[in-house]
């Protein structure tokens, strides 16, 4: 297993990558590259599958990818909530997630909100795209996607230590989503539109995907998040 990653990859990531036995390649271009430029860690992973007994699995341009989403994830959300869900929300990363499971959604039900959300210009959270590189993907995301939230990542952190206190081990990446979630109800709610998102039972389901887990990035936590939202340590 072949790994390419960017220089701002933190230590611990490394190290659980390399514990696990993965080659690290560092790739120097652009950290959100287009995926059919020239350059950058795509076309890097691309050229190295070229080498005779290597398989480039083609992340971000593999339909299977897409149709995976839809097969099993897509009907997965559908069989457990049906024609109740009112709002499917999805942060934008490789695009294939949101582009698989939206359409499917939406021929069961056109009803359905699509909403996604990408990386505020200036803010780093892993995983995901940032707002201006979302564009520049080969999944026909921007089909189904009628919109799409910037959050930065303050809030990504810290929608996801909400989360974590309630039980839910997940990351950076799956706070995004809620953070956006609730950012676009309340514009909604503020616009008096609220009722545009109810289903047959006046309720408004919302559904999003638990896409990482916290481990990886314990240490950026305490670097976003407030420390008052931290218990003290305290001398005994």
């Amino acid at each position: 297993m072949h790994a390419i990653i960017t220089p701002d990859v933190p230590l611990h990531k490394k190290r659980l990558l390399r514990l696990v036995g993965t080659n690290i390649h560092i790739s120097h271009g652009p950290a959100c590259p287009d995926v059919w430029a020239c350059e950058g860690g795509v076309y890097e992973a691309k050229k190295m599958g070229e080498k005779l007994g290597w398989h480039n699995l083609h992340q971000y341009t593999n339909t299977i990818c897409q149709k995976a989403a839809e097969q099993y994830i897509g009907k997965e959300i559908w069989e457990q909530l049906g024609s109740e869900l009112s709002i499917f929300f999805a942060s934008i990363g490789t695009a294939g997630t949101i582009a698989g499971i939206a359409p499917y959604l939406i021929k069961k039900n056109s009803k359905i909100r699509i909403w996604g959300t990408a990386i505020k210009k200036g803010s780093s959270v892993p995983g995901p795209r940032g707002e201006e590189d979302i564009h520049k993907l080969a999944f026909p995301w921007e089909k189904s996607v009628q919109e799409v939230i910037s959050i930065d990542n303050k809030k990504s952190f810290k929608a996801s230590l909400c989360l974590i206190r309630q039980g839910l081990f997940v990351g950076p990446s799956t706070g995004m989503q809620l953070a956006g979630l609730i950012q676009n109800l309340k514009r909604y709610k503020k616009k008096n539109k609220l009722n545009d998102l109810r289903n047959k039972n006046g309720e408004i389901i919302a559904c999003f995907l638990a896409c990482d887990t916290m481990f990886p990035y314990i240490d950026e936590y305490f670097d976003n998040i407030p420390d008052k939202l931290f218990p003290k340590v305290k001398d005994l």
